[in-house]
């Protein structure tokens, strides 16, 4: 008896302990989507990649046309909680794409599955 007793207390310290480191992570680290996985290396041509999402889970689909990008964006099934829509911009930089003028619109657009 006295060893289940021993046990559990150590058991629920372990998880205790875990909780707290967990949470000290979370919030010392917080979620910053710029340090999500890089995007893997695709074939795009001359071009290269033109966009990506970043999911909650840290993966990240790159896409060679801002319309892929868009295409996947309203389909059903996602692989995580979209966390960071990006473009390419002329500049070679990347851009918020939530922040463009025409992003609803090219949501709907490809809802109407019109998109490519």
């Amino acid at each position: 008896m006295m060893w289940n007793q021993i046990h559990r207390i150590g058991m629920r310290r372990l998880a205790w302990g875990l909780a707290a480191a967990t949470l000290w992570v979370l919030l010392y680290e917080g979620y910053n989507p710029a340090r999500a996985v890089p995007p893997q290396e695709v074939r795009c041509g001359e071009e290269g990649v033109r966009a990506q999402i970043r999911y909650d889970n840290g993966r990240t689909l790159v896409y060679c046309s801002v319309n892929a990008m868009f295409a996947q964006l309203v389909a059903q099934e996602q692989p995580g909680l979209v966390r960071a829509v990006l473009v390419r911009d002329a500049d070679g930089r990347w851009s918020d794409a939530r922040q463009l003028p025409n992003y609803r619109q090219m949501l709907k657009t490809c809802a109407r599955a019109a998109c490519g």
